[in-house]
């Protein structure tokens, strides 16, 4: 087996495996964190939610960028560019698993600016949303919404990495 080989060989295993990683990650937070905020009351579950979406900001996305950018590279390495069926699954694969960031920014950034809104409400607004209790339980049920919007979009956005993982372990085993 020559260098170059290897190098593909530890390649793949790095992408499969980042996208799998990936694809666990993002599940896992609408399988393991959002069913807990309804719990909370609104305010506390609104500023949860906020935590944990700013800690996804951090990681997410490199997260997903490098088993992108290792698809690619293999991608080109097994000549996507003339057609030839490993290179363009390796493309494929890449593109699934770096679809996370499109996919947030066209389906879920209305859903995030109204659920960061309400976590960054002055503590003054939250007292008095929670006097009133009309008010308390309108916000308390836009939250559950927003959350439940949150947690099944999110779930979605995960599926993506899965493909790109199928389609590259598919390419790593010799399926394709």
């Amino acid at each position: 087996m020559s260098a170059n080989e290897t190098v593909n060989k530890v390649l793949t295993v790095l992408a499969v495996s980042g996208s799998a990683y990936f694809a666990g990650f993002t599940a896992s937070t609408s399988i393991l964190m959002i069913p807990v905020l309804p719990l909370a009351p609104a305010p506390l579950a609104a500023k949860q939610w906020a935590k944990m979406y700013a800690i996804g900001v951090q990681l997410a996305p490199g997260m997903g960028l490098l088993p992108g950018l290792l698809f690619a590279y293999l991608a080109w390495a097994n000549d996507a560019g003339s057609l030839a069926p490993r290179g363009v699954a390796f493309a494929l694969a890449g593109l699934f698993a770096g679809s996370n960031v499109p996919w947030t920014l066209s389906t879920m950034v209305s859903t995030n600016k109204a659920l960061q809104a309400i976590a960054d409400e002055p503590a003054a607004t939250t007292a008095e949303i929670e006097k009133d209790s009309v008010k308390k339980e309108k916000r308390e049920e836009e939250v559950k919404r927003l959350v439940g919007a949150w947690q099944t979009l999110n779930a979605l956005r995960g599926f993506w990495p899965v493909i790109g993982t199928l389609i590259g372990g598919a390419v790593a085993v010799g399926l394709i």
